[in-house]
């Protein structure tokens, strides 16, 4: 029979499929449970198998609770609990142990009071009776020589409890015990009082948790010593019995009731007297009775002022006169007392409060006693002795009901566990499917279909069940319950012997094919657990495990469940014909052979092919399990009927002669292909490093030897190879191991070289702008290359060549190698490409420049490391051989790199050249800052060839303003020079550029920023107030006078304006003038928003205003005269209009207009005007009438702000009429504005360039 997994109708899942060739019995039969098992796919272990069968033991998951051992679990259970309990008693003793060890030479004398007072108490309240445990108890207290022991003999009748053989008083020093009538009396003496020990702490609270129902403390006072007590003395004594209280059991303790008695009054004058006649009224000295101070005694004396009457009539005067002179002490005695009260009831407001019952007196005097200081309630020991037997009712009865839950309980678990087994048995019996409808035949190469196999494992399950169901049974037979339901238990046992034989012993006898299966089958059915012959199989179940195939559970179940032998009688089947092979003739040894040279003619062996030559292998039996048998045999029950059907079964046993002859080559042979197993190591995880060492250990571990097994049978010879049979499995586990290890791989997507778990350091990035800004990951390192990678692909090839694998696994393991190392090559290109692309140098501060670039003149640096990583990464060590072929052709483009990265004792000498640029602009810079500092301190003419804009700059950048300005080599082209000598591809120009274009970088920064700084600061607030001035500025109320001007703005003359100097000295050795005349930057630096115009601007208006020497020229501009107005006005008609700044003048006719020249002399303080000539036709007078401005600076483009402007023409409206109503326009053509001269953008801030003008603005007044 195959398992399932070997079974291809089996999915796997443990479905089936049913057109697999399910059984005709298995399909007929139709048994649901059977179905149910085979879709489910349950676990059971498959009984073909003999190893897994025989120690399947292992109850499946999901068993029925009702099996399981609770017997064991709650011993299990109650051992756990036992052993922490002793643990937990353990570390208490041992602590106690050692703060009895650290507290002993502290107080020696402690442990030896505790001690004694435990030999008082304990035999007293041992011979106690049981009535006296409900007694109160009364606690006496009170200071040595108070009189405690005589007031006990006087109000306590211990001595008649003597009298009837009660143990009625126990003397032990420190503390003495009393039994009285209805009350057990504790007295403490002073040193116990006073003792506040641990000890003494421990010893009174463990005796005083058998004080009865209630306490009652008495504090006896001496009388004789109260008038002589300080109050602090009597407080300590509250303190002492406060603390004592508080030792009692909570259950009495808040209930507990205080009584004082003031012993010793004999010497008390009228103490006798007073004590004859109050002695019979106690209850008048009640403690609560004097106030919340317990210092007024106005209560007591009023209570006894009716005995005066009586004292007078009845006693004597003397006796009354002492009376008398005792109740006048008695305020006395009470203030005395008072403060003890007090501190005894609880003067803190945070304590316990406890209630003062009454005041007692006494002496030594026969009948001198007032107060009952031992009086207790006899109610209240009826009642505790009352509620005690109800107590012991109720406590008799829950045991009784625990005891009789208990044995209920128990006999329903047993009953539970024997109604389940009952129904494990009845599930078998009832099962329909047998051994004889899952094994069509019992011959080894047969196999069954996968309802067979499914249902012959809930056979199994079944059989397995109730045997467990039965062990559950006999462990619960603990107690009674082993003698209790005999008969259904026999009737169990029976019934499951029954149905194992039935379902699996008789089916495999009546199915039989082989007859040593067939003597194993007859004698496990006879075998019982009190004959011989179960014995024997109990001992040595294997045997009958493997040949049966059956679970050796099912085997050991039925042997304990059989009293008695089986008392019936198996038919044995037609035996096969075979000679005297003993049922292991040469047929089923041909169908083997024939099976082996088949896979020896393919020259490959699979899985399947192994496990059907496996299965198909006959039995052979050897001499020691012959003579178990004959044991076997020997031990069946003397039956002649038995012993005859089964005579030939044993004498069959001794006569296979073709085995015995070759039963060493046959026992070779088939061990040889039994002890095949193709399976490999689990692979997870698996790298092809790992992969390619395990081929190489089963190449290396295969040892077939030279061996050859031949066989003649039925005239055919044979012969099978151990060699070619190592060659094939070796051949069949390496292929296997490959597809195992490269399906790992591509199913988790991960590395095929390196573990996941391994550690892998990569190359960090640099830090603070210094180097590469991202890192190398550990896996694409020269080192990972070396260490996991160069050694698969250096070992592939001779792994290839010399382990055994077929030539499809071969060219799989290839052609993924050398994918992998394609893959791995291109990101190992892309990882370094990215780091050495990521390349940066940042300096913040040109100061900290110089420092920064001595890491690329040829030092040891972190450049030098940068490049020393570049170089490794880029020239991994690479082998021969085709697979080492994608790295390399990868890496060809670092060739030029590498090459120049050559390293010679830790240095690069190819990059001496680069080294020496960087050097002499690092001693350009030191230069340039050493001379600068120099200047400053040598003063005078130096420290003024210093001023100016290069005064502003630091050493980079007065370097860069040199190599801008032509004065000096640039370095970044001697860089590039020399990389272009190099052969280098651009790609890896950039760290080499770096240390030279960041420095320049740095220097173009540092110039723009101090041409901004300049500029603002320094240079155009010089003309700023200018600006903002007319004519600049149209709108200005406030004109600027020509000298003003001329000092500020002129730029010609060997004198200029203070702008252009200012703007020489600072600005302008970082600017030149363009072809057309204009400013710009020296290139590549960019100019403060708003300077370039500016500066064309003021240029233009100097260039306009003055000559080449300085001097002052005229603004001319060209105006073109427009027709006059036709209109006449009060009879005048325009004949002539004129527009004049000083001197010069425009006029204009009616005739063809034409431009002409206006020459203005900007500088002089002329009048301007512009006019109108009115004729009148008849008389030729003429009227002029004019808009005229006064002679002043500028007083033209005063002028012209008056006018209307509308393109290029502007008008002026002249008044021609007296009251000014009338106006007629006069018109002129101007071929510019000549305001634009004075058009300069003030503010490089403001969005708005220009100069405030519009032609609002114009036309005023």
């Amino acid at each position: 029979m195959q398992s399932p997994e070997n079974n291809p109708a089996v999915s796997a899942g443990g479905s089936v499929d049913a057109g697999a060739g399910a059984s005709p019995a298995a399909g007929s039969s139709g048994d649901a449970d059977a179905s149910a098992a085979a879709g489910a796919g349950t676990a059971v272990p498959d009984p073909a198998a003999p190893a897994p069968a025989a120690g399947a033991d292992a109850p499946a998951a999901g068993a029925d609770p009702a099996g399981w051992p609770w017997e064991t679990i709650l011993w299990i259970a109650g051992g756990v609990l036992l052993l922490i309990v002793l643990v937990v008693a353990a570390v208490l003793l041992w602590r106690w142990w050692q703060r009895r060890q650290r507290q002993a030479p502290a107080e020696p004398a402690a442990p030896a009071l505790s001690e004694r007072l435990e030999q008082v108490w304990k035999p007293f309240y041992r011979e106690l009776p049981p009535a006296a445990r409900h007694y109160p108890t009364v606690v006496v207290l009170g200071h040595a020589g108070a009189g405690k022991s005589q007031l006990i003999d006087s109000h306590v009748d211990w001595r008649g409890q003597e009298n009837q053989y009660l143990h009625s008083a126990v003397n032990g020093g420190p503390l003495q015990l009393y039994l009285g009538p209805e009350v057990v009396v504790h007295e403490l003496s002073t040193g116990l009082l006073g003792d506040l020990s641990r000890q003494a702490r421990r010893a009174l609270t463990k005796l005083w948790r058998r004080v009865g129902p209630s306490v009652i403390v008495v504090v006896a006072l001496d009388g004789r010593r109260l008038a002589g007590a300080s109050e602090d003395e009597l407080r300590r004594l509250a303190q002492l019995v406060r603390g004592k209280i508080g030792l009692l059991p909570r259950r009495v303790r808040g209930a507990v009731r205080l009584r004082v008695c003031i012993t010793h009054l004999d010497a008390s004058e009228g103490y006798a007297e007073f004590a004859q006649l109050a002695g019979t009224h106690p209850g008048e000295l009640r403690l609560e009775a004097l106030g919340p101070g317990y210092d007024d005694a106005s209560a007591w004396l009023a209570a006894y002022e009716p005995h005066l009457s009586y004292a007078l009539t009845r006693r004597s005067a003397p006796e009354f006169a002492r009376f008398v002179r005792f109740l006048e002490a008695l305020p006395v005695l009470v203030r005395q007392f008072a403060p003890l009260a007090r501190s005894l009831a609880g003067e803190d407001p945070f304590a316990p409060r406890y209630r003062l019952d009454e005041l007692s007196l006494s002496a030594l005097l026969p009948a001198s006693s007032v107060g009952e200081p031992f009086a207790v309630d006899r109610a209240q020991v009826a009642a505790s002795l009352a509620e005690s037997r109800r107590r012991h009712l109720y406590y008799s009865a829950a045991m009784a009901v625990v005891a009789l839950a208990a044995v209920t309980g128990l006999h329903v678990w047993h009953v539970g566990r024997l109604h389940d087994a009952e129904d494990a048995v009845r599930a078998l019996a009832q099962n329909r499917v047998t051994l004889a409808d899952t094994r069509p035949s019992m011959a080894r190469d047969a196999t069954a279909s996968a309802v067979d196999a499914a249902s012959e494992r809930l056979l199994f399950q079944r059989a397995r069940a109730a045997g467990e169901a039965i062990d559950a049974v006999r462990d619960s037979e603990i107690l009674w319950l082993g003698r209790v339901f005999e008969d259904r238990k026999d009737a169990l046992a029976l019934a499951f012997t029954d149905a194992v034989r039935d379902k699996t012993l008789l089916p495999l006898v009546s199915r039989g094919d082989e007859r040593v299966r067939l003597l194993y089958a007859v004698s496990l059915i006879y075998a019982a657990r009190s004959t011989e012959l179960g014995a024997l199989i109990n001992e040595t179940p294997a045997p009958w495990v493997q040949r049966l195939r059956l679970p050796e559970t099912l085997v050991r179940d039925y042997l304990r469940a059989s009293e008695q032998p089986w008392d019936g009688l198996v038919t044995l089947p037609a035996l096969p014909a075979g000679g005297d092979d003993g049922g292991e003739g040469e047929g089923d040894w041909s169908a083997y052979f024939e099976h082996l040279r088949a896979i020896y003619q393919a020259d490959a062996l699979s899985p399947a092919a192994l496990a059907a030559a496996q299965a198909s292998a006959p039995l052979l039996t050897d001499a020691q399990e012959y003579a178990l048998l004959a044991e076997a045999a020997a031990a069946l029950p003397a039956d002649p009927v038995l012993l005859e059907q089964l005579a030939p079964l044993l004498d069959s046993l001794s006569r296979s002669t073709w085995v015995r002859e070759n039963y060493g080559q046959l026992s070779a042979l088939t061990s040889m292909v039994a002890d095949t197993d193709l399976s490999v190591r689990a692979t997870p995880g698996w790298t092809l490093g790992m992969l390619l060492d395990e081929l190489v250990r089963l190449s290396e571990g295969a040892a077939p030897g030279e061996d050859v097994y031949r066989f003649a049978l039925d005239g055919r010879d044979y012969a099978f190879a151990r060699a070619s049979w190592a060659d094939m499995a070796a051949r069949a586990r390496a292929g296997a191991l490959i597809r195992g290890v490269l399906g790992d791989i591509e199913a988790a997507q991960r590395s095929p070289f390196f573990r996941a778990d391994a550690f892998l350091p990569g190359v960090a990035p640099a830090a603070a702008g210094l180097g590469a800004s991202r890192g190398i990951r550990g896996v694409y390192t020269r080192q990972a290359f070396a260490e996991h990678v160069a050694p698969v692909l250096a070992q592939t090839q001779p792994v290839l060549d010399q382990a055994a694998l077929d030539a499809a696994d071969a060219s799989t393991l290839s052609s993924y190698v050398l994918a992998s190392a394609d893959s791995y090559a291109r990101a190992y290109r892309e990882e370094l490409s990215q780091y050495y692309q990521s390349f940066r140098f940042e300096v913040a501060q040109p100061a900290s420049l110089p420092y920064a670039l001595r890491a690329f003149t040829g030092a040891p640096s972190w450049f030098t490391d940068f490049l020393h990583v570049v170089a490794t990464t880029a020239s991994p060590p690479l082998g021969e051989g085709s697979f080492f072929v994608p790295m390399a052709s990868n890496l060809q483009p670092f060739a030029a790199l590498v090459a120049l990265l050559a390293e010679d004792q830790g240095s690069f000498p190819n990059l001496a050249p680069h080294a020496q640029i960087v050097a002499a602009l690092v001693s350009a810079l030191e230069a340039g800052g050493a001379a600068g500092a120099d200047a400053g301190a040598a003063g005078g003419d130096a420290a003024a060839e210093q001023d100016g804009l290069r005064s502003e700059l630091s050493a980079v950048g007065a370097l860069v303003l040199d190599v801008l300005s032509g004065n000096g080599d640039s370095h970044v082209a001697q860089t590039r020079a020399w990389l272009a000598s190099t052969n280098l591809d651009r790609s890896f120009h950039e760290p080499f550029l770096a240390p030279v274009e960041e420095a320049y970088a740095l220097g173009r920064e540092d110039i723009e920023a101090a041409v901004q700084r300049l500029w603002q600061r320094e240079v155009l607030p010089v003309a700023l107030p200018l600006l903002s001035r007319f004519p600049f500025d149209e709108a200005a109320d406030r004109g600027l006078t020509p000298d003003e001007l001329e000092a500020a703005l002129r730029a010609q003359g060997k004198q200029p304006g203070g702008f252009w100097q200012a703007f020489d000295a600072l600005v302008g050795p970082a600017t030149a003038r363009a072809r057309d005349g204009g400013f710009r930057m020296l290139s590549p630096l960019r100019p403060p928003a708003g300077m370039l115009r500016q500066l064309d601007a003021l240029a233009a208006l100097s260039e306009r205003l003055w000559d080449a020497d300085g001097k002052r020229v005229a603004f001319v501009v060209q105006v073109t005269p427009l027709p006059l107005p036709r209109e006449a006005a009060a009879g005048r008609v325009p004949t002539l209009a004129y527009l004049k700044a000083g001197s010069a003048g425009v006029y204009a006719f009616n005739q063809q207009p034409s431009a002409q020249a206006l020459a203005v002399d900007w500088w002089a303080a002329d009048a301007a005007s512009v006019g109108l000539q009115l004729t009148a036709p008849a008389s030729a007078s003429k009227r002029h009438v004019s808009v005229e401005v006064a002679a002043q600076s500028w007083s033209f483009w005063d002028l012209l702000r008056r006018a209307q402007v509308s393109g290029e023409t502007w008008s002026w409206e002249i008044p021609v009429s007296a009251d000014e109503t009338s106006r007629r326009a006069v018109r002129f053509a101007f071929d510019e504005d000549p305001f634009d001269v004075f058009d300069v953008p003030q503010s490089a801030r403001s969005s708005a360039l220009l100069s405030p003008r519009s032609s609002a603005a114009r036309g005023a007044p």
